[in-house]
């Protein structure tokens, strides 16, 4: 299993959740959308073609889990993510670390 290391300085806060006149859910500073969301106490749940953007970011993979506490996207399946700063990574499935800017990739 390759692992790898990004660094950046992205910091956002999640705040409640709305609903833009396209249908898609705003949760704070992120748009997301996927076939099913689900909500496990503070744990966003994402499935099927799941996508979470914001100015900065934007992340795609079959599953998607936001934990808005500890601030952790974890992507599952055709994981991607892409950075208007850093570019674009691929990958089997990615913990990134929204505080930190730091993610583990594996499976490229």
């Amino acid at each position: 299993m390759k692992r790898l290391l990004l660094v950046s300085s992205f910091v956002v806060l999640c705040f409640g959740q709305q609903t833009t006149a396209s249908g898609q859910n705003v949760r704070g500073q992120w748009a997301v959308s996927a076939k099913e969301q689900t909500i496990d106490g503070h744990i966003l749940h994402l499935r099927g073609q799941a996508e979470m953007r914001n100015t900065a970011l934007v992340f795609r993979a079959d599953v998607i889990d936001f934990d808005e506490d500890n601030a952790i996207v974890r992507l599952t399946g055709h994981a991607t993510i892409e950075s208007k700063d850093k570019g674009t990574v691929r990958a089997n499935a990615v913990d990134y670390y929204l505080n930190s800017g730091r993610a583990i990739v594996s499976g490229r």
